[in-house]
């Protein structure tokens, strides 16, 4: 039996209208691979820590968030070099850890 609906257009159909709604609501959809530099990311999601204690609190006491070890900090200790998050997975981090996290350090 032949499909009425062809599904990749339905697919597409579906994207776009989501797409706009979220838009129209001021919604963010954050991006797969979107990198953020350290001064965007702390006034987004930690505004009340300053830079160092992030480094500490949260770069240093969780290595798993460096690159290397297959996070999403690129250069978490900066040292010359800027620092770069990839916004979505440090969200999904930050909201997985956050009674780990020792806020009041």
């Amino acid at each position: 039996m032949e499909e009425l609906i062809n599904k990749e257009d339905l697919e597409n159909l579906i994207c776009q209208i989501v797409s706009k709604q979220l838009k129209q609501s001021n919604i963010e959809v954050l991006e797969d691979n979107k990198v953020i530099g350290f001064t965007e990311f702390q006034s987004k999601y930690l505004p009340q820590h300053g830079k160092g204690w992030i480094r500490l609190n949260i770069f240093d006491k969780f290595p798993e968030v460096d690159i290397e070890n297959g996070g999403f900090v690129i250069n978490p200790r900066g040292q010359g070099k800027k620092t770069w998050i990839y916004e979505r997975q440090a969200c999904q981090w930050l909201s997985k850890h956050r009674y780990d996290i020792d806020w009041n350090a």
